[in-house]
């Protein structure tokens, strides 16, 4: 195994997902950040924007038209829709690794993703694109140069369905009742809707015609070569900074094996925790680390409630992000991934 030092870029550090990666990726023991870039802080101090790096080098925000120049052998996006579509290419050309936590690689269908976000600028980009769901994707990983990290409902969802999927488990529908803190939305000053006071002692749906997970979670069920059946997936919406809890229901013929193809198939896994029954999944659990935890209850004769829990600024994106980083680079897979609670919940939008 490796013991390179890499030299990382960080694209949009300001919002809560790139915040949770710069407090990652500073503690990493094989990573320096070498630059930080941002459309909206260019010239501003870091640490004026970013608490969690107060006390770290000074260093200066730089604009997305200097990232070719700057030094590095991986770049991360953690930015809104477009802007890693709109800079990957050249970075890929000059021998980079980019890392996207955002949405623009994640659909390989250039007319479903059309659907969800609108029209692709990078579509000869889309066959080097390796789905970084790293436990299912993890021999692909090892030789990307473009890494679409996915979606934290698809994160929570996928790894509980994949195992009945593979195995041809599943009878009939799915239906996946999902539940995130509002800050899997990001920070968005337009949304008063999410607001302490409008979310306190508050819980909804949300997205009920449909959310831009649901093509993503289907996609990659697709890939494992097995028929997938309907899937009704409803999220909603926390009174929580964080945390993303997921019951999903099918019918099977053996639902009191569930946990046991549970657990074989993420057998090996160091962030994937399969519980036996009467344990169940819970977010306290899961807060604060790069931990998925998951756990299978028949119901009746046929029925298969599978609970999983996660935190979706780390499992669910920056935690992900390197734990992707640290197999392409052939580090060890847990590397600046153990540690506590974060308080990185700062900044403002991603650039």
């Amino acid at each position: 195994m490796s013991e390179r030092h890499l030299h990382a870029v960080v694209v949009g550090a300001t919002g809560y997902t790139g915040s949770e990666l710069v407090r990652l990726l500073a503690d990493h023991p094989h990573v320096t950040i070498s630059a930080f870039v941002s459309s909206t802080s260019v010239g501003e101090n870091v640490a004026d924007k970013i608490p969690y790096w107060r006390g770290q080098p000074q260093m200066f925000f730089h604009a997305l038209d200097d990232l070719p120049q700057l030094a590095g052998d991986v770049v991360f996006f953690a930015t809104p829709h477009a802007v890693a579509m709109q800079q990957a290419g050249a970075l890929l050309a000059a021998g980079k690794v980019v890392i996207d936590l955002g949405s623009d690689f994640r659909l390989q269908d250039v007319d479903v993703f059309r659907q969800w976000y609108g029209e692709h600028t990078a579509t000869d980009l889309l066959p080097q694109v390796v789905y970084g769901l790293t436990e299912y994707n993890r021999q692909q990983i090892k030789s990307a140069q473009l890494i679409a990290c996915p979606g934290c409902y698809a994160t929570a969802i996928e790894l509980a369905l994949l195992p009945f999927i593979a195995g041809g488990h599943i009878q009939g529908d799915i239906i996946a009742d999902a539940k995130s803190g509002t800050s899997g939305a990001g920070k968005q000053s337009n949304r008063p809707d999410l607001l302490f006071a409008e979310m306190a002692n508050n819980y909804k749906a949300y997205a009920l015609a449909g959310h831009r997970h649901h093509p993503e979670i289907i996609q990659t069920l697709a890939s494992s070569g097995k028929t997938v059946p309907t899937l009704t997936f409803v999220p909603h919406l926390l009174p929580l900074a964080r945390g993303l809890f997921a019951n999903i229901y099918f019918n099977s013929a053996q639902p009191e094996n569930a946990t046991a193809l549970l657990a074989e198939y993420w057998a090996n896994h160091p962030f994937i925790e399969v519980v036996p029954p009467p344990l169940t999944a819970e977010l306290g659990q899961v807060v604060g680390t790069n931990r998925i935890i998951l756990s299978a209850h028949p119901i009746g004769e046929q029925r298969v409630l599978i609970c999983s829990a996660l935190d979706n600024l780390l499992k669910g994106a920056a935690g992900q992000a390197v734990q992707n980083m640290n197999i392409r680079f052939d580090l060890p897979e847990t590397a600046g991934l153990v540690g506590g609670l974060s308080n990185a919940l700062g900044g403002e939008q991603p650039a």
